[in-house]
């Protein structure tokens, strides 16, 4: 009988109909298979948790595959099945072997060659279509990068890995600023913010499209600090009305021992004051693309367009 060996003994017979292949990646908390189901010869990538017998399964293992199924969409990445033995929990989902949009990216930069008009507009709306689903279901992905989409041999995009995402409850609004990758991370995250809405993935968004045209990330700090003076230096620093805004959530004590508090928030903002320079852009990203990137890119969250109605943009206008 087959198994993956480097999670302990063999799986009970839930896991046996998946023959497994090779190692993929791993992370802090599960590693992730390329393996075959032995009946359709489909090949699919299996997340695995080992389990801790005292603790069980984890709650964001549950809300990881609880949010996929509601979130059914032609452009997420669809879970085919769950497995849960006495020492793992797998979710299996579709495999994509043509790796994900970081690689494609990497891939037409080092072949000096520019993603066509049509690739660029096809991507963006099919990622915003999935965004606007995620959010209508009232859900925050909260870590979309390059390499959290995948890209199918037909060019179809799939958002993956929920494994940071959290629903949108009710009475229920203070979530953890540490998340979202740093370069796509919204300036409001940056500053410690515990309350926050779907905006926080439009700003993500946002990010990603403009690496459609530069084929690399526009902001790149190292931490911190630097990713506000980043972001700072492009759209400019916001004025107090924004700024305010930006902080309000920002906890005036420290929560837990480590949550970030206004004091360090304000601290962590660029002693220079800039004024909006847009020159590392125009030129590179034409006029109704760029007014799209920058309503996604808007410092203020309440101003920041939505999914839906990015996909109302001009931009979009007689594309099918």
């Amino acid at each position: 009988m087959d198994c993956f060996k480097e999670h302990g003994d063999c799986f009970s017979v839930n896991m046996e109909k998946y023959e497994h292949m090779e190692k993929l990646g791993s992370g802090t908390y599960a590693t992730v298979y390329l393996a075959i189901n032995r009946d359709t010869q489909q090949k699919v990538a299996v997340k695995i948790t080992k389990l801790d017998r005292e603790e069980g399964i984890p709650a964001a293992s549950l809300r990881e595959v609880a949010l996929m199924k509601a979130a059914q969409h032609p452009n997420i990445l669809p879970i085919i099945d769950v497995v849960h033995t006495e020492k793992i929990f797998a979710i299996v989902v579709e495999y994509i072997p043509d790796g994900d949009l970081r690689k494609a990216l990497c891939s037409l930069k080092t072949r000096n060659t520019a993603l066509s008009e049509n690739q660029r507009r096809s991507w963006l709306k099919q990622l915003l279509s999935a965004v606007e689903k995620i959010h209508d279901k009232k859900i925050i992905h909260r870590d979309i990068k390059p390499q959290n989409i995948l890209v199918a041999e037909d060019s179809t995009l799939r958002l993956a890995d929920f494994g940071l995402a959290c629903p949108i409850e009710a009475g229920t609004d203070v979530y953890s600023s540490e998340v979202v990758t740093l370069w796509y991370r919204a300036p409001e995250l940056l500053l410690g913010s515990r309350k926050y809405g779907p905006e926080i993935d439009i700003w993500s968004v946002g990010c990603v499209f403009i690496e459609f045209f530069l084929l690399d990330a526009l902001f790149r700090g190292e931490r911190r600090e630097g990713q506000l003076e980043e972001i700072f230096s492009v759209l400019g620093t916001p004025d107090s009305f924004v700024l305010s805004e930006l902080l309000r959530n920002t906890p005036q004590a420290t929560q837990f021992g480590r949550t970030m508090t206004q004091k360090d928030a304000v601290r962590a903002i660029p002693q220079t004051k800039y004024l909006p320079d847009l020159s590392r852009l125009k030129g590179r990203i034409p006029e109704t693309e760029l007014d799209l990137v920058l309503s996604m890119l808007e410092l203020s969250p309440q101003k920041r367009i939505s999914a839906k109605n990015a996909l109302k943009h001009k931009y979009f206008h007689g594309f099918t």
